[in-house]
């Protein structure tokens, strides 16, 4: 006659030993399934703040680009204030000249998210020849 390996025997078992091993693979299965869920819930969020991030940065440069063009074309050295309009948010550009050539601004950025952001920068002033 034939033995049977211990490993068989236990699935063949009729007294209900086969329960308790589904039960550890479903809660295994069940928790791997829950965690995957959980990371991916967390990394569609992260990417969300990273894109508002983007926005948010991407903004504050098309504010001092356009903040740079209108000082050097109105050649005036008063402090001041500029607000920016854009597609996906608002720059306040608050700004003072220090000396003829640095000028110290202080961006305020909201985009259309709701996300904020205040930024302080001392530029120096080009000179063009």
């Amino acid at each position: 006659m034939k033995k049977n390996l211990a490993s068989t025997e236990l699935f063949r078992n009729s007294k209900g030993f086969i329960l308790p091993y589904f039960m550890l693979i479903m809660v295994l299965t069940l928790m791997v399934i829950s965690s995957s869920v959980t990371v991916y819930i967390n990394h569609i969020e992260v990417s969300k703040l990273e894109i508002e991030q983007m926005k948010l940065q991407t903004l504050i440069q098309m504010a001092h680009a356009e903040l740079l063009d209108n000082l050097q074309q109105s050649e005036s050295s008063e402090s001041g204030q500029k607000i920016f309009d854009y597609p996906y948010g608002q720059v306040t550009a608050a700004y003072s000249f220090i000396n003829s050539d640095t000028i110290d601004v202080q961006f305020y950025v909201i985009s259309d998210k709701g996300g904020k952001r205040e930024l302080r920068m001392y530029i120096k002033k080009i000179e063009e020849k």
